[in-house]
C-alpha cells in the first residue's frame, strides 16, 4: 500500500507500507520536501508526485518513481520529451514497469482538470 504521512516541517512524504513498516519514501532532490505516491508494483516501485522549489505554479509538480530509495523525476528519463510538455502525476506501474498517469502542455493547471494521460514503456 501506499499514500501520504507526515513529514517534519509541516510537509508530507510518499510512503510504502510492507509488512507492518511504513517505510518514508522522500522527495526529489532539490525540492522542496511535499511528495505523493499513488501505485506500486510487486518489486516496490511506486509512482506518484513530488513538488519542486521556485518556478511557475502550474510547472511545480513533477511525476516521479520512487526506487531503490530514490525519487526521480520521470521528465528526465523520457527520450525526446518536448520542452513544452510537463509529465505532472504517474498514477499506476504495472509488474513489468509500465507507468501511466498526467501530463499537459505548458502553460498548464494540474488543479483544474485539464491535461492529457501518458503512459510510459520501460525500453
Amino acid at each position: 500500500m501506499v499514500g501520504i504521512a507526515p513529514a517534519p516541517g509541516q510537509k508530507v512524504h510518499a510512503f510504502l507500507w510492507r509488512g507492518g513498516v511504513l517505510r518514508d519514501l522522500g522527495t526529489l532532490p532539490g525540492g522542496d520536501g511535499f511528495s505523493w505516491a499513488y501505485g506500486v508494483n510487486g518489486s516496490d516501485q511506486a509512482v506518484g508526485l513530488a513538488t519542486v522549489a521556485g518556478g511557475q505554479t502550474d510547472h511545480r509538480n513533477r511525476a516521479v518513481l520512487f526506487e531503490n530509495g530514490v525519487a526521480v523525476d520521470l521528465n528526465t528519463r523520457v527520450v525526446n520529451l518536448p520542452a513544452s510538455v510537463s509529465l505532472y502525476s504517474a498514477n499506476a506501474i504495472s509488474d513489468s514497469g509500465v507507468i501511466v498517469g498526467n501530463g499537459c502542455v505548458l502553460p498548464c493547471n494540474p488543479f483544474g482538470f485539464t491535461g492529457n494521460a501518458f503512459m510510459l514503456v520501460p525500453l
